[in-house]
């Protein structure tokens, strides 16, 4: 090959590389983001306008207490054709029917159990706190994902002394979640509930939601839970979004 053409050559095979690797880098990034934000709610959702900013009108949920639990469950009129409104057991017997604000944007998933009669969920508590919340969401405690949930305690115990919060739900249909959390050795806080529908904010069998303010800063499958380093770092990126 001529000398005046070697140049020109690899100046071509250099951008050809350069490109293929942006070509890479973007399709990467476009099936994390496809991961991420395959539900209803993508990053970037604020789910107290969601939840508190149109019109409201009003419906009615289902209160049922747990003989362990206590009044733990809301189920909306609108499950009546699935069979909530029979869903008495030893467990659980209905308790009352009371009148809830709800309009047409809000999601019935949403309404995650209750903190009180009065009609307050859970998740109006993470919504307003004055902190990074970080949220483990599973609809079974299952012994193969102690890896994970080892993780989220790794998670807790820096978020402790580092002004952030790490939660966890999980649906107690299956395992009886106060024997796993004592057999893993979790100090989590861990709200148990009794729906496995609980949560569509994560398309994953176990993931975890970070909020701040409402807002959905990012979101992770199982498989992508970041190792406590990466989960530091992630802290920081989340404190300061670009």
């Amino acid at each position: 090959m001529k000398s005046h053409y070697i140049i020109p050559f690899f100046v071509l095979c250099f951008s050809l590389i350069t490109a293929c690797k942006k070509n890479a880098k973007s399709e990467q990034e476009a099936v994390e983001s496809d991961i991420v934000d395959s539900s209803l709610y993508p990053i970037g959702t604020n789910l107290r306008e969601l939840i508190f900013s149109k019109p409201a009108s009003y419906d009615t949920g289902y209160v049922y207490a747990h003989k362990k639990l206590g009044k733990d469950t809301i189920l909306r009129e609108d499950f009546d054709n699935g069979g909530w409104e029979n869903y008495d057991s030893k467990e659980w017997t209905f308790d009352t029917l009371v009148a809830f604000q709800n309009s047409d944007e809000i999601p019935a998933q949403l309404y995650l159990p209750l903190s009180d009669e009065f009609g307050m969920n859970k998740l109006v508590e993470h919504l307003y706190a004055d902190r990074l919340t970080c949220i483990i969401v599973a609809p079974s405690f299952r012994t193969q994902d102690e890896g994970y949930w080892l993780l989220a305690e790794q998670y807790h115990q820096w978020a402790k002394n580092n002004g952030i919060q790490v939660v966890a739900y999980v649906d107690n249909s299956e395992v009886d979640p106060y024997e796993m959390k004592e057999a893993l050795g979790l100090s989590l806080p861990i709200n148990f509930t009794h729906r496995d529908f609980l949560f569509p904010l994560i398309d994953s069998e176990l993931g975890m939601l970070v909020l701040e303010y409402g807002i959905i800063m990012d979101k992770f499958t199982k498989e992508h839970f970041p190792d406590l380093l990466t989960f530091e770092q992630k802290v920081n990126e989340w404190r300061s979004p670009s």
